[in-house]
């Protein structure tokens, strides 16, 4: 088995780091940023240690007294951690050490190393533990365990979108009924039914069904209560459609709502032939203008947008809660920086 030198266990706060020396040269950057093979590290402490207590074995010179400067690079689950050594003036009386400014600012030997984070269920299975443990807040190299939601999340919006779009490319849309009817107004106006009985059209299975209405409206609405009905079966389909359009003037500016038009949309119904009977209802207002037609129109396999949007809306729901708690993760884990993720 090959040597692989100098390696150790770092623990601070209950949290695991795997530590191995780095050649500075590997290393460059500087301020608050470092780049190690190619990845960005940004600072997220800066301590003086000093050196109280010395066993084991090192592959530096070492002893009680020894004061250096520590500077943690974090890029989750890694850190750059650079340590430079400074020299420290003996004890004082009582056996104490001081750290000196003068003595934090005199550089001497630069080490660098790099760590990765470590569960502590892998360290007390390697070393045979039982009830490690567990670490105290987020720590800053501890990763985000369900980040992988994204990945998942992103492929699932993009197989969405394209069998949206493959559906809506191939939908075999096509007008299977078109008529215009002229409408019978009560000569003062008022409120009206007036039934309407279609002439026979063929619909197909397995496509959804879209009714237009359109009439050239003035202050005025109209409702259309629908049945679509089979002729075989007698089984009906019920919707409604309501139109409207009304404008004026108020304050010397123009104001207008509604096209005169819109339309409904109903699932599929099975293939054969098929009526409809349309009640129309007129209501009318002061100054309106009576539509002397309404048409109808009935489509098959009209694409529909908003229903691709709501799936990938359904979908997001749980990776937009994880990410709320992602940002919460993140705070905790940068509040314990002496630089605030800057």
């Amino acid at each position: 088995q090959a040597e692989v030198g100098f390696r150790w266990l770092v623990n601070s706060e209950g949290h695991w780091n795997y530590v191995k020396p780095v050649a500075p040269g590997d290393v460059s950057g500087a301020g608050r940023k470092a780049y190690y093979h190619g990845e960005k590290f940004q600072l997220f402490q800066r301590a003086d240690a000093v050196v109280t207590y010395v066993m084991g074995e090192f592959y530096w010179k070492v002893q009680v007294g020894d004061l250096v400067q520590t500077s943690d690079f974090i890029k989750p689950p890694e850190m750059l951690s650079r340590e430079i050594s400074a020299f420290q003036p003996p004890p004082s009386e009582d056996g104490s050490w001081q750290i000196t400014t003068e003595a934090a600012h005199t550089e001497g030997e630069v080490n660098w190393s790099h760590g990765t984070y470590m569960p502590p269920a892998d360290v007390a299975k390697a070393f045979g533990l039982r009830n490690l443990p567990r670490g105290r807040g987020v720590a800053p190299t501890q990763p985000f365990r369900h980040a992988g939601v994204y990945l998942t999340w992103g492929l699932m919006l993009a197989l969405i979108g394209l069998l949206g779009i493959l559906f809506i490319t191939i939908a075999p849309q096509r007008k299977v009924f078109s008529e215009s009817y002229a409408l019978a107004w009560p000569p003062t106006g008022g409120d009206k039914v007036e039934v309407i009985e279609s002439k026979e059209f063929t619909l197909e299975s397995r496509q959804n069904i879209q009714i237009s209405a359109e009439a050239s409206l003035d202050n005025v609405w109209l409702g259309v209560h629908g049945d679509i009905i089979n002729q075989d079966t007698g089984i009906s389909e019920a919707f409604f459609v309501d139109i409207e359009h009304f404008s004026g003037t108020e304050d010397g500016e123009y104001w207008s709502e509604g096209s005169g038009q819109n339309y409904t949309v109903v699932s599929s119904l099975p293939a054969g032939k098929y009526t409809m009977r349309l009640e129309v209802l007129k209501e009318t207002g002061t100054g309106f203008r009576q539509p002397g037609r309404l048409g109808i129109v009935v489509e098959q396999g009209v694409p529909r947008w908003g229903q691709m949007f709501l799936f990938m809306f359904l979908v997001s729901i749980l990776p937009a809660g994880v990410g709320v708690y992602h940002w919460l993760f993140e705070r905790r884990r940068w509040s314990e920086s002496d630089f605030g993720g800057e």
